[in-house]
């Protein structure tokens, strides 16, 4: 038997409808799991810890993600970057800040660590 599409796609119960209303209002930012009220909260507090403008930081949270899609920047990624901006003697300076700045020891620097270095 050959389905209808009235058959094929069965209406949304109350509790999916309810539960799919809070998923949209939940904006996360792509790729962290974050949503955009952490964001915020975040850009924030580094404002207030390194007297950049909140302006500033979004720009550079957005240039971050670009470079990072999934928030973690890795040490090698660090370095990588550290000798475009100032040659191959970088790479130590680099390791040393990394190892300095990755609070957390994880081998890789979130964006307020990254901020922080």
């Amino acid at each position: 038997k050959k389905m209808n599409s009235e058959e094929k796609f069965a209406p949304m119960s109350k509790k999916s409808q309810a539960r799919k209303k809070v998923s949209k209002k939940k904006k996360r930012v792509k790729h962290t799991g974050r949503s955009e009220a952490a964001v915020t909260k975040m850009i924030k507090s580094l404002a207030m810890k390194t007297e950049m403008s909140e302006e500033s930081l979004r720009q550079q949270y957005t240039s971050f993600m670009g470079i990072c899609p999934d928030g973690s920047m890795s040490k090698r990624k660090f370095i990588e970057l550290a000798e475009k901006l100032m040659g191959e003697e970088a790479e130590f300076l680099a390791d040393s800040l990394f190892r300095v700045f990755d609070d957390d020891k994880s081998g890789s620097m979130d964006f307020p660590e990254y901020i922080m270095a």
